[in-house]
């Protein structure tokens, strides 16, 4: 039997249960997947504890993904690029338990996002705006869409210092730093003349309930922005931000945060199990969650 986790804190908010719930079910698989609160100083403790009692794989989120860089014996090369882990699996080759760290937030964004989709924003001029959380892992998912510029929008360029030094060694690493990037501060993004965007992404946490009035950037952006733009907010609770309603008024595309939430599970649940989830399986998985956050 699979005995899976996912550790945060706190963590009682986590869909991830439901999910992996959803996908043995779907699968057939037996196994137990639990929600565990571990403080940021318990988690060498939690860890030890874990490898103990048979946990093959976890999760982690807020504040641990940071943490598992140097807490794993070993990461992959894209964990290190994007500087976080948010998921990990045991391998024990000489009876010692080792916890391998990688990071699957990147797969989850491409995966919400249908292959035409894909091939119509390769070489486009995209948008994102924040650099805390997700961006990072964002970042490189839109760096592999090739860009033809890539703006980044902050509230402070110099506390997104470090952020952005990241996305500029990730560009160098897989692409020779051939990518245009352009970083500016949020207030400026309405007097900065840029290329037509075919992709706006939110990666700040501004409209997440219980503040669902605000909104990153102005109404006067979003509806500026060219008709076949689509708009992808991170957030999923509520599933229509401010930002996605009034982009969906002005006649643009829009899509939540659920499809990556969705996306980066499945794809941890894939590399612990071997299973392969189909199409049909992740828009079940997709449904079950988006029901769960129906008021």
């Amino acid at each position: 039997m699979f005995k899976f986790a996912v550790i945060g804190h706190p963590i009682h908010h986590s869909m991830s249960p439901l999910l992996h719930r959803t996908l043995f079910e779907l699968t057939g698989l037996e196994g137990c997947y639990e929600a565990v609160d571990v403080a940021p100083d318990d988690l060498d403790s939690w860890l030890s504890e874990a490898a103990q009692s048979g946990v093959m794989g976890f999760n982690a989120t807020i504040p641990h993904k940071v943490g598992l860089l140097s807490a794993c014996d070993r990461v992959s090369d894209e964990a290190h690029l994007i500087g976080a882990v948010n998921t990990v699996k045991a391998h024990a080759p000489t009876g010692a338990v080792e916890w391998h760290g990688l990071n699957t937030d990147h797969t989850g964004f491409i995966s919400a996002l249908s292959p035409a989709q894909q091939t119509k924003l390769k070489e486009t001029a995209m948008v994102m705006i924040g650099s805390g959380g997700s961006s990072r892992a964002v970042a490189l998912a839109l760096l592999d869409l090739r860009p033809a510029q890539l703006t980044i929008a902050v509230r402070n360029l110099d506390r997104a210092q470090a952020t952005m030094e990241k996305i500029y060694a990730m560009d160098d690493a897989r692409y020779q730093g051939r990518t245009p990037i352009l970083a500016i501060p949020l207030d400026q993004l309405d007097s900065t003349i840029l290329p037509p965007s075919a992709l706006v992404v939110n990666t700040t946490p501004s409209g997440m309930t219980p503040d669902t009035e605000a909104m990153a950037v102005s109404n006067g952006f979003v509806e500026r922005l060219p008709k076949n733009c689509l708009v992808y907010d991170l957030i999923y609770n509520p599933a229509e931000t401010r930002l996605l309603r009034t982009a969906r008024n002005a006649g643009l595309q829009t899509l939540n945060g659920l499809p990556m939430l969705v996306g980066q599970g499945i794809a941890a649940f894939e590399h612990w199990t071997g299973a392969s989830i189909t199409a049909e399986q992740r828009q079940i998985c997709l449904e079950r969650l988006q029901a769960a956050y129906t008021p």
